[in-house]
């Protein structure tokens, strides 16, 4: 099922992403690696009532993550950015999704106005430390029961930014957001609830 309901050309890609709501806040989600727009569908109908949710689907690559992955996707992120009229936002990235966001704040530091990071890739990249110097508020999400990235790398990587705040979600893996949505919308929308 494709989720898209957008598309924006990319020279010879095309990039699909999913926008609803109209709220003042903008709030990027950004999925994991080989995924798509439509693994955030049981979180949108709620959050898009008090804000404005922009979901792209990124082109499936084969291999791991890598930086030079994050810095593709990245720019990619920021032409879906323009094309759907969003000049800041918060960025959510699961897995793939947070190295993502990360690497759109290195790149593209106005259009990020917080991050959030939910069982995040990359935690060992240049881009937290760029993360930290922007001193930017940070929600780190993390699976209690995640078997790709242990919640051992949520705490070394909560000890490296200073104005983050983690939460461990019980029951859920590596996909919080799937696996236990209403647990991670709820977390998800004390901190957007803060101005």
């Amino acid at each position: 099922m494709n989720y898209d309901n957008r598309s924006v050309s990319l020279g010879p890609l095309e990039l699909g992403y999913r926008i609803e709501g109209e709220g003042p806040l903008k709030v990027l989600l950004l999925h994991g690696l080989r995924s798509h727009s439509g693994t955030w569908r049981r979180i949108i109908p709620g959050l898009s009532r008090d804000t404005t949710v922009v979901a792209p689907s990124l082109p499936s690559r084969t291999g791991d993550a890598t930086s030079e992955l994050a810095e593709l996707y990245a720019e990619q992120v920021s032409a879906v950015c323009a094309h759907a009229g969003v000049s800041r936002a918060v960025a959510v990235g699961n897995s793939m999704g947070g190295w993502v966001a990360m690497r759109l704040l290195s790149k593209h530091r106005g259009l990020v106005s917080r991050v959030v990071l939910e069982d995040t890739a990359g935690s060992d990249s240049a881009d937290v430390g760029t993360l930290e110097r922007s001193q930017i508020p940070v929600l780190i999400v993390w699976g209690e029961s995640d078997g790709v990235l242990p919640v051992s790398s949520a705490t070394e990587l909560h000890s490296r930014l200073p104005r983050s705040e983690l939460r461990v979600i019980a029951g859920a893996g590596h996909v919080p957001h799937w696996e236990t949505p209403e647990a991670f919308r709820g977390v998800l929308g004390e901190f957007l609830g803060r101005r």
